[in-house]
């Protein structure tokens, strides 16, 4: 369950890496993460790549890989 949770979470906050101007730790608070530290340790290990990474490549699908 633990893992479903943060598969959701880090789903919304590709779509809002993706889509808004909104800093790394708002991101991750609307996400529901309750720090920064464990917002990016669980987004770099689901997605391979930081979520700053992840914002600031053209195509995410080449820099990160999906675990």
């Amino acid at each position: 369950m633990y893992e479903y949770l943060n598969q959701k979470r880090i789903s919304k906050a590709e779509e809002l890496l993706s889509t808004t101007g909104e800093s790394v730790t708002e991101i991750a608070m609307s996400s529901g993460f309750s720090s920064i530290s464990a917002f990016n340790r669980t987004f770099k290990s689901i997605k391979g790549c930081s979520p700053s990474e992840y914002r600031g490549k053209s195509s995410t699908d080449e820099m990160c890989r999906k675990k």
